[in-house]
């Protein structure tokens, strides 16, 4: 962006020791492109103070992927499973 914000509220959030949850979205149609781009686009600044040491869980197209990509990214973030309820279906 042209007034820098995302480098400015990424660089504060590294300041503030705030844990980040890199995400690499796979679909294009919801704006994902290879992650080669994403590496070019991110200011040497933030590189140096190592963004990517965490590597970047894929976001996947297809359902079935994508639930199991955004479990992954909740756990990086510090999410716990929940606890199922004694009779609750399995399936939920």
């Amino acid at each position: 962006d042209n007034r820098h914000t995302v480098r400015k509220l990424v660089g504060k959030a590294m300041d503030r020791k705030i844990p980040i949850a890199p995400v690499h979205e796979q679909d294009t149609a919801k704006g994902g492109c290879a992650f080669g781009i994403i590496l070019e686009q991110t200011p040497q600044e933030l590189q140096k103070r190592k963004l990517y040491k965490t590597l970047a869980v894929p976001l996947y197209p297809m359902a079935e992927h994508r639930r199991i990509s955004l479990r992954r990214i909740l756990k990086s973030m510090g999410a716990k499973p929940r606890r199922r309820r004694a009779g609750a279906d399995a399936s939920t």
